[in-house]
Protein backbone atom coordinates (compact mmCIF):
# COMPACT_ATOMS: atom_id res chain seq x y z
CA UNK A 1 0.00 0.00 0.00
CA UNK A 2 1.52 3.37 -0.82
CA UNK A 3 2.20 5.78 2.21
CA UNK A 4 0.08 8.57 1.35
CA UNK A 5 -2.49 5.89 1.34
CA UNK A 6 -1.50 4.21 4.79
CA UNK A 7 -2.12 7.21 6.44
CA UNK A 8 -5.68 7.52 6.54
CA UNK A 9 -6.04 4.00 7.42
CA UNK A 10 -3.55 4.69 10.50
CA UNK A 11 -5.89 7.84 11.65
CA UNK A 12 -8.85 6.15 11.59
CA UNK A 13 -7.48 2.45 13.67
CA UNK A 14 -5.48 5.20 16.18
CA UNK A 15 -8.59 5.51 18.35
CA UNK A 16 -9.31 1.81 19.29
CA UNK A 17 -5.53 1.13 20.24
CA UNK A 18 -4.97 4.04 22.05
CA UNK A 19 -7.10 4.03 25.38
CA UNK A 20 -6.44 7.60 26.23
CA UNK A 21 -7.51 9.14 23.46
CA UNK A 22 -10.62 6.87 23.56
CA UNK A 23 -11.22 8.51 26.47
CA UNK A 24 -10.40 11.96 25.32
CA UNK A 25 -12.93 11.23 22.58
CA UNK A 26 -15.86 10.31 24.69
CA UNK A 27 -15.11 13.43 26.88
CA UNK A 28 -15.56 15.78 23.87
CA UNK A 29 -18.75 14.33 23.13
CA UNK A 30 -20.23 16.11 26.14
CA UNK A 31 -19.66 19.85 26.17
CA UNK A 32 -17.33 20.75 29.34
CA UNK A 33 -18.72 22.72 32.06
CA UNK A 34 -17.80 26.18 31.45
CA UNK A 35 -15.52 25.77 28.64
CA UNK A 36 -17.80 24.09 25.66
CA UNK A 37 -15.78 21.91 23.79
CA UNK A 38 -12.28 22.99 24.68
CA UNK A 39 -9.05 21.15 25.74
CA UNK A 40 -5.41 21.53 25.61
CA UNK A 41 -3.02 19.00 24.26
CA UNK A 42 0.19 18.67 26.15
CA UNK A 43 3.13 15.85 26.90
CA UNK A 44 2.91 15.09 23.01
CA UNK A 45 5.50 15.67 20.37
CA UNK A 46 5.51 18.22 18.20
CA UNK A 47 5.20 15.90 15.12
CA UNK A 48 2.38 13.96 17.01
CA UNK A 49 0.11 16.15 17.35
CA UNK A 50 -1.70 16.93 13.54
CA UNK A 51 -1.31 12.74 13.74
CA UNK A 52 -3.95 13.09 17.19
CA UNK A 53 -5.88 15.82 15.44
CA UNK A 54 -6.68 13.69 12.31
CA UNK A 55 -7.89 11.06 14.61
CA UNK A 56 -9.62 13.45 16.71
CA UNK A 57 -11.45 15.04 13.48
CA UNK A 58 -12.21 11.61 11.61
CA UNK A 59 -14.24 9.69 14.78
CA UNK A 60 -16.09 13.01 16.15
CA UNK A 61 -16.92 14.88 12.43
CA UNK A 62 -17.81 18.14 14.13
CA UNK A 63 -15.34 21.41 13.54
CA UNK A 64 -12.32 21.88 15.44
CA UNK A 65 -10.49 24.77 16.19
CA UNK A 66 -7.02 24.01 16.45
CA UNK A 67 -4.67 26.85 18.11
CA UNK A 68 -1.04 27.28 17.71
CA UNK A 69 1.84 29.53 18.71
CA UNK A 70 3.20 30.82 15.67
CA UNK A 71 2.22 31.26 11.96
CA UNK A 72 5.23 28.35 10.65
CA UNK A 73 3.36 26.36 12.72
CA UNK A 74 0.65 26.80 11.89
CA UNK A 75 1.48 26.06 8.09
CA UNK A 76 3.04 22.99 9.44
CA UNK A 77 -0.12 21.55 11.08
CA UNK A 78 -2.21 22.52 8.17
CA UNK A 79 0.21 20.42 5.53
CA UNK A 80 0.62 17.53 8.14
CA UNK A 81 -3.09 17.22 8.30
CA UNK A 82 -3.79 17.12 4.73
CA UNK A 83 -1.61 14.45 4.77
CA UNK A 84 -2.92 11.98 7.90
CA UNK A 85 -6.73 12.90 6.25
CA UNK A 86 -5.96 11.33 2.98
CA UNK A 87 -6.64 13.65 -0.29
CA UNK A 88 -10.81 12.65 0.58
CA UNK A 89 -10.74 14.65 3.24
CA UNK A 90 -7.79 17.30 2.05
CA UNK A 91 -10.66 20.35 1.85
CA UNK A 92 -11.86 19.58 5.32
CA UNK A 93 -8.61 21.53 6.45
CA UNK A 94 -8.53 25.04 6.51
CA UNK A 95 -5.89 27.51 7.59
CA UNK A 96 -6.99 30.84 9.44
CA UNK A 97 -4.05 33.69 8.53
CA UNK A 98 -3.80 36.65 10.51
CA UNK A 99 -4.45 39.69 8.08
CA UNK A 100 -1.73 42.01 7.10
CA UNK A 101 -2.76 44.85 8.56
CA UNK A 102 -0.29 47.49 7.21
CA UNK A 103 -2.39 50.35 6.10
CA UNK A 104 -2.69 50.15 2.01
CA UNK A 105 -1.75 46.63 2.08
CA UNK A 106 -2.71 44.54 -1.04
CA UNK A 107 -4.02 41.49 -0.79
CA UNK A 108 -4.57 39.26 -3.66
CA UNK A 109 -8.56 38.26 -4.84
CA UNK A 110 -7.53 34.87 -3.84
CA UNK A 111 -6.22 35.45 -0.98
CA UNK A 112 -9.32 37.69 0.47
CA UNK A 113 -11.58 34.86 -1.50
CA UNK A 114 -10.16 31.91 0.80
CA UNK A 115 -11.06 34.29 3.89
CA UNK A 116 -14.28 34.38 3.51
CA UNK A 117 -14.92 31.22 2.26
CA UNK A 118 -13.65 30.34 5.79
CA UNK A 119 -15.76 32.65 7.62
CA UNK A 120 -18.84 31.42 5.84
CA UNK A 121 -17.99 27.83 6.42
CA UNK A 122 -17.24 28.38 10.64
CA UNK A 123 -20.78 30.35 10.27
CA UNK A 124 -22.67 27.16 8.77
CA UNK A 125 -20.60 25.04 11.40
CA UNK A 126 -18.84 22.79 8.43
CA UNK A 127 -17.14 19.85 9.76
CA UNK A 128 -14.00 20.68 9.18
CA UNK A 129 -10.48 21.20 11.44
CA UNK A 130 -9.45 24.67 10.95
CA UNK A 131 -5.53 25.75 12.12
CA UNK A 132 -4.94 29.07 13.24
CA UNK A 133 -1.82 30.83 15.05
CA UNK A 134 -2.38 33.14 17.72
CA UNK A 135 -1.92 36.35 15.64
CA UNK A 136 -4.91 35.36 13.82
CA UNK A 137 -6.97 35.15 16.79
CA UNK A 138 -5.45 38.80 18.31
CA UNK A 139 -7.71 39.93 15.70
CA UNK A 140 -11.01 40.96 15.30
CA UNK A 141 -12.81 39.51 12.46
CA UNK A 142 -16.53 40.77 11.34
CA UNK A 143 -19.86 39.61 13.67
CA UNK A 144 -21.20 36.39 13.02
CA UNK A 145 -24.53 37.80 12.64
CA UNK A 146 -23.75 40.74 11.08
CA UNK A 147 -21.44 38.62 8.39
CA UNK A 148 -25.31 36.16 8.49
CA UNK A 149 -27.49 38.88 7.86
CA UNK A 150 -25.87 40.50 5.11
CA UNK A 151 -25.50 37.88 3.13
CA UNK A 152 -27.33 37.70 0.11
CA UNK A 153 -29.73 34.47 -1.52
CA UNK A 154 -30.54 34.64 -5.14
CA UNK A 155 -33.03 32.22 -5.89
CA UNK A 156 -34.37 31.22 -9.61
CA UNK A 157 -38.40 32.46 -9.81
CA UNK A 158 -38.13 35.01 -6.73
CA UNK A 159 -38.17 38.71 -6.18
CA UNK A 160 -34.75 39.58 -5.63
CA UNK A 161 -35.18 43.74 -6.93
CA UNK A 162 -32.87 44.80 -9.53
CA UNK A 163 -31.79 48.01 -7.86
CA UNK A 164 -32.12 46.33 -3.91
CA UNK A 165 -29.28 43.82 -5.31
CA UNK A 166 -27.07 46.06 -6.91
CA UNK A 167 -27.30 48.14 -3.54
CA UNK A 168 -26.23 44.89 -1.23
CA UNK A 169 -23.69 44.01 -3.52
CA UNK A 170 -21.95 47.47 -3.53
CA UNK A 171 -22.54 47.37 1.04
CA UNK A 172 -21.14 43.78 0.81
CA UNK A 173 -17.88 45.47 -0.44
CA UNK A 174 -18.07 44.21 -4.35
CA UNK A 175 -16.33 46.12 -6.74
CA UNK A 176 -18.18 46.94 -10.00
CA UNK A 177 -16.07 46.72 -13.49
CA UNK A 178 -16.61 46.82 -16.85
CA UNK A 179 -15.76 42.55 -17.05
CA UNK A 180 -15.56 40.32 -14.20
CA UNK A 181 -12.10 39.10 -14.31
CA UNK A 182 -11.66 38.11 -10.30
CA UNK A 183 -13.70 37.29 -7.39
CA UNK A 184 -15.34 40.23 -5.92
CA UNK A 185 -16.19 41.95 -8.71
CA UNK A 186 -20.10 42.81 -10.06
CA UNK A 187 -20.67 43.85 -14.27
CA UNK A 188 -24.08 45.44 -14.53
CA UNK A 189 -25.53 45.05 -18.38
CA UNK A 190 -29.04 45.56 -19.56
CA UNK A 191 -31.15 43.26 -17.51
CA UNK A 192 -27.70 41.16 -16.74
CA UNK A 193 -25.64 41.04 -13.51
CA UNK A 194 -22.41 39.37 -13.54
CA UNK A 195 -21.11 38.45 -10.22
CA UNK A 196 -17.94 36.85 -8.41
CA UNK A 197 -19.14 35.68 -4.88
CA UNK A 198 -16.47 35.42 -2.34
CA UNK A 199 -17.30 31.84 -1.95
CA UNK A 200 -17.68 30.87 -5.50
CA UNK A 201 -15.15 28.67 -7.88
CA UNK A 202 -16.72 30.49 -11.01
CA UNK A 203 -18.74 33.58 -11.50
CA UNK A 204 -22.93 33.67 -11.81
CA UNK A 205 -24.60 35.30 -14.67
CA UNK A 206 -27.79 36.78 -13.29
CA UNK A 207 -30.63 37.73 -15.51
CA UNK A 208 -33.34 39.38 -14.20
CA UNK A 209 -36.61 39.86 -15.69
CA UNK A 210 -37.61 42.93 -13.95
CA UNK A 211 -37.37 42.40 -10.26
CA UNK A 212 -37.00 39.03 -10.70
CA UNK A 213 -34.41 36.63 -11.17
CA UNK A 214 -34.62 34.95 -14.09
CA UNK A 215 -31.59 32.24 -14.65
CA UNK A 216 -28.42 31.73 -12.81
CA UNK A 217 -25.80 30.80 -14.45
CA UNK A 218 -22.19 29.88 -14.00
CA UNK A 219 -19.87 30.77 -16.32
CA UNK A 220 -15.89 30.52 -17.53
CA UNK A 221 -14.06 33.42 -16.87
CA UNK A 222 -12.17 32.87 -20.19
CA UNK A 223 -14.92 31.88 -22.79
CA UNK A 224 -17.50 33.55 -21.06
CA UNK A 225 -19.42 30.39 -22.06
CA UNK A 226 -22.38 28.93 -19.19
CA UNK A 227 -21.05 25.79 -17.74
CA UNK A 228 -24.61 24.74 -16.56
CA UNK A 229 -27.63 26.32 -14.28
CA UNK A 230 -28.16 26.84 -10.95
CA UNK A 231 -31.38 27.51 -8.34
CA UNK A 232 -29.54 29.44 -6.20
CA UNK A 233 -26.49 30.90 -5.40
CA UNK A 234 -25.33 32.56 -2.23
CA UNK A 235 -23.56 35.94 -2.20
CA UNK A 236 -21.37 36.63 1.30
CA UNK A 237 -19.49 39.76 2.21
CA UNK A 238 -16.13 40.81 0.68
CA UNK A 239 -15.37 42.92 3.44
CA UNK A 240 -15.23 42.43 7.16
CA UNK A 241 -16.24 46.07 7.48
CA UNK A 242 -19.33 46.95 5.44
CA UNK A 243 -19.89 49.79 3.16
CA UNK A 244 -22.58 51.15 5.53
CA UNK A 245 -22.55 54.45 6.98
CA UNK A 246 -23.26 53.83 10.44
CA UNK A 247 -20.30 51.91 10.91
CA UNK A 248 -17.89 54.42 9.07
CA UNK A 249 -19.61 56.39 11.88
CA UNK A 250 -18.65 54.64 14.38
CA UNK A 251 -15.00 54.60 13.56
CA UNK A 252 -15.12 58.31 13.71
CA UNK A 253 -17.23 58.37 16.81
CA UNK A 254 -14.72 56.02 18.63
CA UNK A 255 -11.24 56.84 16.99
CA UNK A 256 -8.82 58.67 19.80
CA UNK A 257 -5.43 59.68 19.12
CA UNK A 258 -3.62 62.98 18.42
CA UNK A 259 -5.48 65.56 16.13
CA UNK A 260 -3.15 65.10 13.24
CA UNK A 261 -4.07 61.46 13.38
CA UNK A 262 -8.00 61.73 13.37
CA UNK A 263 -7.98 64.49 10.90
CA UNK A 264 -6.11 62.58 8.78
CA UNK A 265 -8.47 59.45 8.76
CA UNK A 266 -11.46 61.95 8.63
CA UNK A 267 -10.21 63.10 5.26
CA UNK A 268 -8.80 59.51 4.41
CA UNK A 269 -12.64 58.12 4.65
CA UNK A 270 -14.23 61.56 3.41
CA UNK A 271 -12.36 60.53 -0.27
CA UNK A 272 -14.64 57.90 -0.18
CA UNK A 273 -11.88 54.64 1.16
CA UNK A 274 -13.21 51.57 2.51
CA UNK A 275 -12.63 51.50 5.90
CA UNK A 276 -9.69 49.26 7.03
CA UNK A 277 -10.21 46.57 8.87
CA UNK A 278 -7.57 46.82 11.49
CA UNK A 279 -10.65 49.29 12.14
CA UNK A 280 -13.06 46.18 13.02
CA UNK A 281 -12.92 47.34 16.86
CA UNK A 282 -14.41 50.33 15.96
CA UNK A 283 -17.02 49.93 13.46
CA UNK A 284 -19.27 47.17 14.89
CA UNK A 285 -20.75 46.93 18.88
CA UNK A 286 -19.87 43.74 19.15
CA UNK A 287 -16.71 41.84 18.88
CA UNK A 288 -15.82 38.80 17.82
Amino acid sequence: MPEAALAPSLVRALPASSRPLAELIERLRTPLERRGLAFALHETTSSARPYLLAALHNTLKGQIFVVVPTTDVAERTFTDLTYYLGEREAQTVALLRARDETLGAIESPSERSARMTLLADMCARKPQVIVAPVAALRQYVIPRRVFENASIRLRVSETAGWDATLERLYRLGYSRVDVVSAAGEYEVRGGILDVFPATADQPVRVEFFGDDVESLRPFELQSQRSTGALDEVAVTPWLEILRDEQFRENVLARATGEPNVISALRSYLAAGNDVPEPWLSLAYDEHA
